[in-house]
């Protein structure tokens, strides 16, 4: 496993078939102050590599390949951009009160699938932006959510349509990618890049070291 951007030292060999990613793992990311102790899994099995997120931590993202179907608070990774996709809440009952009285309020929005929400350190919320019928699209140029200070954020770097409502996230062959937190398990391939906090690791399949080992 390589590290392609961060503070600690540049490659790690796992020496068995379970390792743990954490600032006290056997991938050590120790000057990482935004990665949990135990914050991820390295599982090689049956020939096969697994990923596994670690409860307590700030997730591990996975780098995506192609087009991927995103759940209702789903978070991502845009530069250094933390993102969160939702859905809209129905509208309240905008009609008059007893007396009779209306609800003050900016007029209503367009028709509108979800939301996405820029998460700032600490865990509020930064700025929000509306599907504009039944997409978003971020960048730093002529998009509807702008990141124009983030020098790893591309002009038009991806974009999120609602499609027969599955909402859909496609990275716009962007220069740093897309990355999604991923949920459970997840298969890695060779190649594969995984951000851990701020730092970004990429997986290199070589050779079996010992019988049960793994070298990545």
């Amino acid at each position: 496993m390589e590290r392609t951007a961060g503070a600690d030292p540049g490659v790690y060999e796992p020496s068995s078939d379970v390792a743990v990613i954490g600032t006290k793992g056997e991938v050590s990311v120790r000057k990482e102050r935004f990665c949990h102790p135990e914050e991820a899994r390295l599982i090689w099995k049956d020939d096969r590599l697994w990923l596994e997120d670690m409860p307590g931590g700030n997730g591990v993202f996975l780098r995506i390949q192609h087009l991927v179907e995103l759940d209702p608070e789903d978070e991502f990774l845009v530069g250094d951009q933390l993102l969160r996709v939702s859905r809209n809440p129905e509208p309240y009952d905008d009609g008059p009160t007893a007396e009779p009285t209306y609800f003050y309020s900016s007029p209503k929005p367009i028709v509108s699938a979800f939301r996405v929400t820029q998460i700032f350190e600490g865990g509020c919320f930064g700025g929000c932006v509306l599907a504009r019928g039944n997409s978003v699209q971020v960048g730093t140029e002529q998009c509807d959510l702008l990141f124009p200070m983030d020098p790893l954020v591309s002009k038009q770097h991806c974009i999120l349509e609602e499609q027969a409502g599955v909402i859909i996230l496609t990275d716009l062959e962007s220069r740093t990618g897309v990355f999604v937190r991923i949920k459970g398990d997840q298969e890695l391939m060779h190649g594969d890049e995984i951000v851990v906090g701020r730092t970004r690791l990429r997986v290199e399949f070589t050779q079996r070291k010992t019988k049960g080992g793994l070298r990545a």
